[in-house]
């Protein structure tokens, strides 16, 4: 995958089944279903559990939408928290995007959401202007152009985890433990996890400040990158959508679950709210 100076659009940790094909692999053919970690519009983190290297040539099909483009591994990008191996993926042609999202250019400070559009299902990574983020907040819901429907249409909230479809491989791929950890582990929940990067505010448990993004969010807790060193069982305050103009009310929350984040040498921490 790209690196953050050099990639056009804002990556998402976002869980897309996939089945992996050898093309011209180094050491040898094999086929592997499995998820990706994080996309943009051209590339991809992947988990794979059969060996590959750098300049690799995998085919890529997009189990949720049948979608299939040919990759370059890029290179080792790390190990999962279940110990499996992660790898940067380049799609060797820009004007393929297998995997159906609209991307929005690096947000560069700015809030956004991955959004669906109510009469298509279009899906897209939506840069939200500070009424948008009202709106998508209070309703769950924003009015935005579609270009598939071809008119402005109502979007709301998109799932981070796509499921596989029925299609001619089979019946889809296996369930192995999910690539993004997001903090579930000990926070089952009924509610989605969508994806959201959304401004908060951590006040940690000795008093420390850091204002991030969100990495995805529901009802009952969300998932954060921060710098912040914390661990499962710490009490935090949370304000979130965080603005220094328009505060809102913080909210008490519990730490569930700490991982490596993909990127940057931050921790990914699942949070779980305390009603």
């Amino acid at each position: 995958m790209t690196s953050a100076d050099t990639r056009h659009t804002e990556r998402i940790l976002l869980a897309i089944p996939i089945r992996v094909i050898a093309l011209k692999c180094q050491g040898g053919e094999f086929l592997e279903d499995t998820r990706t970690c994080v996309v943009n519009r051209s590339g991809a983190r992947i988990q794979l559990r059969h060996p590959v290297k750098t300049n690799d040539t995998l085919r890529i099909i997009n189990l949720h939408n049948y979608r299939k483009a040919d990759f370059r591994v890029v290179g080792w990008a790390g190990t999962s928290d279940q110990g499996v191996e992660e790898w940067g993926v380049q799609c060797l042609d820009p004007d393929d995007n297998i995997w159906g999202i609209e991307f929005a250019p690096p947000l560069r400070g700015r809030a956004g959401a991955l959004v669906q559009c109510l009469e298509c299902r279009q899906e897209g990574f939506a840069v939200l202007t500070e009424s948008e983020l009202e709106s998508l907040t209070a309703s769950g819901s924003i009015e935005r152009p579609c270009s598939r429907c071809n008119k402005p249409t109502n979007w709301n909230y998109s799932s981070i985890y796509h499921p596989p479809r029925e299609h001619e491989f089979g019946a889809g791929v296996a369930s192995p433990a999910r690539p993004v950890p997001t903090g579930e582990g000990a926070m089952r929940r009924s509610d989605d996890r969508r994806g959201a990067k959304l401004p908060i505010l951590i006040r940690g448990p000795q008093g420390q400040e850091e204002v991030s993004k969100t990495e995805n969010v529901s009802g009952g807790g969300l998932a954060v990158s921060l710098a912040m060193d914390l661990n499962a069982g710490d009490r935090l305050r949370v304000v979130y959508p965080y603005s220094p103009e328009s505060p809102v009310p913080a909210r008490e929350a519990v730490v569930r679950r700490r991982a490596t984040h993909p990127f940057g040498g931050r921790r990914l921490f699942g949070l779980q709210f305390v009603s």
